[in-house]
């Protein structure tokens, strides 16, 4: 899977103190160089804020992959674009794809993938990151990127 960040998606299941949800990159991320999320790095061959980040977390990185894998390649292929993040399309689709929303800004695992997934299939990896103070400190730095 190529480099992507993610923000705090429903981290308030994971993280209290951070509030709302974890989102895939805005377009303006995607098509700022400084965050190009292929890993060519921004002006200069600069590393792009989600590479440093992801290098000055090194020891979180299996956790939060994981966790990105579980949500955008198993349980949210089609709703969440696990394409675009260099998934692979699952065999069958999962009881939480299919709603068309990726992730919105409740609580209701009904209506939208992500919240679902986190809330279900998902839960574990959700743990375990949360557990980690370094998957956590991965996020936080992932945030603003």
């Amino acid at each position: 899977m190529r480099a992507r960040t993610l923000r705090p998606l429903l981290l308030s299941f994971a993280v209290p103190a951070l509030a709302l949800a974890w989102m895939a990159c805005t377009t303006e991320e995607t098509q700022d160089p400084s965050n190009d999320a292929s890993g060519a790095g921004g002006a200069g061959g600069a590393p792009s804020c989600s590479d440093a980040c992801r290098a000055k977390h090194e020891e979180a990185l299996e956790l939060y992959d994981v966790l990105e894998a579980c949500l955008y390649c198993n349980e949210c292929f089609a709703d969440c674009n696990g394409k675009a993040r260099g998934c692979q399309t699952p065999d069958a689709q999962s009881a939480c794809d299919g709603s068309g929303v990726c992730q919105d800004t409740d609580t209701d695992p009904d209506d939208d993938c992500a919240t679902c997934a986190l809330a279900g299939p998902c839960k574990d990896a959700l743990q375990a990151c949360r557990d980690s103070s370094t998957c956590v400190a991965l996020v936080l730095c992932l945030e603003p990127c």
